[in-house]
């Protein structure tokens, strides 16, 4: 691609990063490796979506669900399965390789997140042999765009030298993890409750994440009280994550040689942001190119 400093390559519709993931295992669908189970729960998302924030969010309503990876208290992600083993060192290394091999030892249900565009994810949830459940959470492609520049710019080992102007560009191309972000969220968006797939915004849990914790209920069918959705919802606030880190936390790529100096994971969780970092030309250049084809979509973006 024109990108030299942001090698990816395209396969089935989807980008990848070639210094992290392998092509071999993507042409193979290695992911079909991971024994997926009906009790699982899992969070879809594009990446930097909220995946934290529903992670922490279910994890906290729930207690019996198993999300933490031994030997290395990670949660689980069952798209490393796309991943070089050997690419990335420390404990998103060692995190890596404990998918590929213990995986299968978590004891269900187990809770879980995942990238992956629907033509990437499990052969056997895509043919209807497994029920699990996922919940997909979206957020509008201009603060997804303005968090994911942030988080590639603080990782070591992604090598991403890109400006913001030509970050823009390339999220628009589709050239970025998982993308073309329309695709992506798109493509899951075929699936509905019948498929035993849940629809929110992150919008919509900044509007109001009592509302949207109801529907994860009723749709996990384990409904809560008032009293303790009310609990969920105060450990819910950025800082109370921040401060949790026994949590949620673990999952940040925090081990040395792997993240720059004051990288954050959990950063401003805001919505509109991308205002402040947008020119007006990029802003009309994305509104052609993204906007528009999601509203042919009747998809509905909240950039507000």
């Amino acid at each position: 691609m024109a990108h030299t400093n942001w090698p990816v390559f395209e396969h089935d519709g989807c980008y990848f990063i070639d210094r992290f993931h392998d092509i071999d295992a993507v042409k193979e669908r290695r992911i079909d490796r991971w024994d997926i189970r009906d009790d699982d729960v899992i969070i879809q998302t594009f990446p930097k979506s909220g995946t934290l924030w529903m992670l922490h969010a279910v994890s906290q309503m729930y207690d019996n669900l198993n999300w933490k990876l031994k030997p290395v208290d990670r949660v689980a992600r069952p798209g490393v399965w796309f991943e070089k083993t050997d690419s990335v060192p420390g404990l998103y290394g060692s995190m890596v390789k404990a998918v590929k091999s213990t995986f299968h030892e978590m004891q269900s249900p187990r809770l879980m997140i995942c990238h992956v565009p629907q033509q990437f994810f499990h052969t056997s949830w895509r043919k209807g042999n497994r029920k699990c459940k996922i919940i997909h959470v979206t957020r509008n492609p201009k603060d997804v765009c303005v968090s994911s520049f942030k988080f590639f710019q603080s990782l070591q080992f992604i090598e991403m030298h890109l400006t913001w102007e030509e970050w823009v560009k390339a999220f628009v191309e589709g050239q970025v993890p998982f993308g073309p972000w329309l695709d992506n969220v798109w493509g899951w968006n075929q699936f509905g409750l019948e498929d035993n797939v849940l629809h929110v915004t992150f919008e919509d849990m900044k509007r109001d994440l009592k509302s949207v914790l109801v529907k994860v209920a009723d749709f996990l069918e384990r409904p809560l009280s008032d009293d303790m959705l009310d609990h969920v919802v105060s450990q819910c606030s950025l800082d109370a994550m921040r401060a949790s880190q026994t949590d949620v936390q673990t999952l940040a790529i925090r081990d040395e040689g792997t993240s720059r100096e004051n990288m954050k994971f959990l950063r401003k969780g805001e919505v509109g942001d991308w205002k402040y970092h947008f020119t007006v030309a990029q802003n009309e250049y994305f509104d052609k190119k993204i906007t528009a084809e999601a509203n042919k979509l009747g998809l509905q973006l909240q950039y507000e």
